[in-house]
């Protein structure tokens, strides 16, 4: 499944010509994060409310693909325990830049020897609170990837951020409605897709469920040791722009290890540019 901008799904679909129409949601207008990950999780879970998916972001260069794997497996094997889990990078130095995750205590998960809960997401913090941080050894990088059940992030949403999650669940349910010749009822896609986008809520995931359901101990964390940079920071440098572009904004997994990309592409040219060839 692969959810991106109306603009570029026609680019989507030329990259990946084996991908069902009916697994390319395109989001007529932007509407951060909670809305494109919650329009993914909706149509899910109709499909298979167990489900698990990932949501990262496209302009952050990964470096150490093993340690990337692992901490990806270990949050699928979290996610099955009906957690929000997201993953936590080991912070190189005191950046202001970033949001921080306080580490809570450890979940005992088999196949995920090193998840915690999360204690505390913190904003983006002044010089002197990011040392303070880094001393501590107790926090994380906050970088925006989730992994979580279909069923248990429409249950947050519904919890949160109800009318959203009543407009998400209302495309849904217009995305998987077949016809009369049991075809894919397009113009009604259509229609309630253009009615009800334009009325949801724009907000993005960290502060429409995961920080409120941090407080009620249902958010975990996996702690992990590659090296993340955002190519939109100033620190980014030109090697790091070169080697992180990713476009799709998801791709499911269906009760499997797998991978949803977040992304929010710079241009169509940058696409063409960085073409990315995807495996199974």
């Amino acid at each position: 499944m692969v959810v991106t901008g109306s603009v570029h799904a026609s680019s989507v679909q030329e990259q990946l010509p084996d991908l069902l129409g009916n697994n390319l949601l395109a989001e007529p207008s932007p509407k951060e994060s909670a809305a494109a990950i919650g329009l993914a999780a909706a149509v899910l879970v109709r499909r298979d409310p167990e489900a698990i998916l990932g949501s990262f972001a496209a302009d952050h260069m990964i470096s150490g693909t093993e340690a990337f794997s692992s901490a990806v497996i270990e949050a699928v094997c979290t996610a099955r325990e009906d957690y929000l889990v997201t993953i936590g990078i080991a912070p190189s130095g005191p950046a202001t830049g970033f949001g921080y995750i306080r580490l809570g205590r450890k979940l005992g998960i088999e196949g995920a020897p090193n998840a915690r809960l999360v204690s505390q997401f913190k904003e983006k913090p002044d010089a002197k609170t990011a040392a303070g941080y880094l001393q501590s050894g107790n926090y994380r990088w906050n970088a925006g990837m989730f992994v979580v059940k279909a069923r248990v992030l429409m249950e947050l949403l519904t919890e949160h951020e109800p009318s959203l999650a009543k407009g998400l669940e209302t495309i849904a349910e217009a995305w998987e409605l077949e016809s009369e010749n049991g075809q894919t009822d397009l113009e009604t896609r259509k229609q309630v897709l253009g009615d009800v986008w334009g009325n949801l809520k724009k907000i993005a995931i960290d502060n429409a469920i995961a920080e409120p359901a941090a407080l009620k101990g249902r958010v975990a964390v996996v702690p992990a040791t590659f090296g993340e940079c955002d190519v939109h920071h100033p620190l980014a440098t030109t090697d790091d722009l070169k080697l992180s572009f990713l476009y799709f904004l998801f791709l499911t997994l269906c009760k499997q290890v797998g991978m949803i990309l977040e992304t929010s592409p710079p241009s169509p040219i940058s696409y063409q540019k960085n073409r990315t060839k995807w495996r199974s």
